[in-house]
């Protein structure tokens, strides 16, 4: 904000009044404020241009105090009450920043651990469906043959009682038997000889019978005895795997206490998170607070030190005259502040300009004197 002042006195020359009006159009080239002053006719009076750029044209111009020393009190006071909630808020972020690591490396290790126990347990899946397979593997193999082998010996004797039955004349067929079975043909067979021929030796047919049934009872001890051994090869195989089903268990039983453990140890840490991150906000709300206090005592400031208010015409040009006819107004200093507002932001404009007597104080006022209000509380 610049200023440059022009004077003439009444009865001046003709080539003094050129020199100063070319020393105006010098002063309007300039791309800072223009300001001079000279003698007008035995009138007081200020007048003035303003160029505002891309802004919008201010509506007023207004003769104020000056109140750049208000400014800095006030800063610095907005300064002082920002400074704890700022120091605290520092400080919550530092202690947030601690907590979050600890958490996202306890977080790690759970996940790790989660990622351990899974392939434990896949682990102890594999080890007892392999074993299984191979019990499956051992009962379609030889317990199958087993079976094939009981159907067989059943199937033999059956037919021998059968084909006996028809050779004395005593016919005995599935449907006069209760279950299908050696011992039921047997009995079946005992019960047909009391009604046998009188040619049948129905002593010498009940030892056959029973030696058939001998027969059947002794491959019954051989086939238990095939079971078991079946059932004991099985049970070899699993007693194989015990080891490691017993290991993969002790393993998946301390991975579950460690990852119940480390949930455990997350619980005051998020608590810890969630008061660090409430201290943290509620600091920054404060700060805020106070800056938005002081961004509305800053917007006030100058419109509290208004002394007098100047019309600005369309085109830019204001005028003050016959100050040498208004008291209020003595010779000195001023300041002229000029507001104007863009994309909701305020711009102001301040300079200082002196009141003569009996002189024409004239400003020119470009955009570049124009600056952003909230270039006054950065860094608060």
């Amino acid at each position: 904000m610049l200023g440059e002042e022009k004077a003439t006195r009444p009865g001046m020359s003709r080539g003094l009044l050129l020199a100063a009006f070319a020393r105006l159009l010098f002063y309007s080239a300039v791309a800072a404020t223009g300001l001079g002053t000279y003698y007008s006719l035995r009138e007081t009076q200020v007048e003035g241009q303003i160029f505002p750029g891309k802004l919008p044209m201010p509506a007023k111009a207004y003769v104020v105090y000056d109140f750049s020393g208000d400014v800095r009190a006030l800063r610095r006071d907005c300064g002082s009450s920002v400074e704890p909630y700022r120091q605290t808020a520092q400080n919550g972020e530092t202690n947030l920043q601690r907590v979050r690591s600890d958490l996202l490396a306890q977080q790690e290790r759970l996940r790790l651990l989660k990622e351990q126990l899974h392939a434990a347990e896949e682990e102890l899946k594999n080890v007892g469906k392999e074993s299984q397979e191979k019990g499956k593997e051992l009962w379609a193999t030889e317990g199958a043959a087993l079976e094939r082998e009981y159907d067989a010996v059943v199937a033999g004797i059956e037919s021998k009682f059968r084909e006996r039955s028809k050779q004395i004349g005593i016919p005995i067929e599935e449907k006069d038997l209760s279950i299908r079975a050696p011992e039921a043909w047997a009995n079946a067979y005992e019960l047909a000889l009391y009604s046998a021929p009188p040619s049948v030796n129905v002593t010498e047919e009940r030892k056959w019978a029973e030696e058939g049934l001998k027969v059947w009872h002794q491959f019954q001890s051989n086939y238990e005895q095939k079971q078991q051994a079946l059932k004991k090869k099985t049970e070899e195989i699993q007693e194989q795997v015990a080891p490691k089903v017993t290991e993969i268990r002790n393993q998946i039983s301390l991975l579950e206490g460690r990852i119940a453990e480390s949930e455990e140890e997350m619980v005051p840490l998020q608590q810890e998170f969630t008061g660090n991150q409430n201290e943290l906000s509620a600091a920054t709300a404060q700060a805020e607070m106070a800056r938005a206090n002081f961004q509305k005592q800053l917007l006030e400031l100058p419109r509290h030190s208004i002394i007098a208010t100047i019309p600005i015409r369309a085109d830019g040009h204001f005028e003050w005259r016959r100050l040498d006819q208004n008291g209020r107004f003595q010779a000195g200093h001023y300041f002229l502040w000029l507001v104007t507002e863009d994309g909701g932001q305020e711009y102001w404009s301040l300079f200082p300009f002196s009141i003569s007597p009996y002189r024409k104080t004239e400003m020119i006022v470009r955009a570049s004197s124009f600056l952003p209000v909230h270039l006054l509380w950065q860094g608060l």
